[in-house]
């Protein structure tokens, strides 16, 4: 005779289900799969760019804006000297203005930087901020005015006893921030690197569990079906011999356990 009790275990409501509606959670479960791995490849994939956005902001953008600062104070320090050596009234005020607009350079490509992740940088940072001023100063108060009057003399005095102590202490602050960006940049590079391996790791996992699931439900929902199917050719090849003896054992309540319960009453 036919079982007809409910089939029990983990998986007795999935059984019972009709063998529409377990295609359907078969196909729906992948479907969560595929968005779930979607999914992580896109927050992955926002992880890597807003990593690679904070090495371009703090890492490439401030050494280029510090390497500018680097760049045009040593310009100014060249334009003083023109300025020093100029007799041509004009040519001095062209140089003069030069010299106005290149310090606002500076303070525009010092202002962006310091507006960067400062964190480490804070001591080279301070003392550039000091000693550049004691440099403006000296510039300002003497240096410059000693070169309007053609006092050459005092100028250079000026120079080398005053000035040129500092620009060696601007061009070792300088050095000392381009040294700690340039170790940040290759932190950030190798950062970025073990992102990407962590990150590739894990979609490769995740795809293949999910691989490994969908082949595991196609597999399970087709012996569903097809389990109890190949009993019924059993039962209805031995009918077609003329055996009324043979009965149909499936235990669900699905199509094929309906079509088991008709055919044993038929038989």
């Amino acid at each position: 005779m036919a079982r007809t009790g409910t089939p029990r275990g983990p998986l007795s409501f999935f059984r019972n289900l009709k063998t529409a509606q377990k295609l359907l959670v078969g196909f729906l479960i992948t479907c969560v799969l595929m968005i779930g791995v979607g999914g992580i490849g896109i927050s992955k994939l926002a992880a890597a760019q807003a990593s690679l956005d904070g090495m371009y902001h703090d890492s490439t953008k401030a050494i280029s804006q510090l390497s500018t600062v680097d760049t045009t104070f040593n310009l100014i320090r060249g334009q003083i000297v023109n300025y020093a050596l100029t007799p041509d009234p004009a040519e001095m005020d062209a140089i003069e203005a030069a010299i106005t607009a290149n310090w606002a350079l500076v303070d525009e490509k010092w202002t962006l930087y310091t507006g960067t992740d400062m964190r480490g940088r804070e001591v080279a940072r301070d003392a550039f901020i000091v000693d550049v001023a004691a440099y403006r100063k000296v510039v300002d108060e003497q240096l410059m005015p000693l070169a309007k009057d053609n006092d050459l003399a005092e100028f250079l005095a000026v120079r080398n006893e005053l000035v040129s102590p500092i620009v060696v202490r601007v061009e070792k602050d300088l050095t000392d921030l381009l040294a700690i960006e340039d170790v940040a940049a290759e932190q950030a590079l190798t950062d970025s690197a073990a992102d990407y391996a962590s990150a590739r790791t894990m979609i490769i996992t995740f795809i293949l569990v999910a691989l490994a699931v969908s082949i595991a439900l196609a597999v399970g929902i087709g012996r569903m079906i097809a389990g109890p199917m190949a009993k019924a050719v059993v039962v209805l090849e031995g009918l077609a011999e003329g055996r009324l003896d043979l009965r149909l054992e499936v235990d669900t309540r699905d199509e094929v356990g309906q079509m088991a319960s008709a055919l044993n009453r038929a038989m």
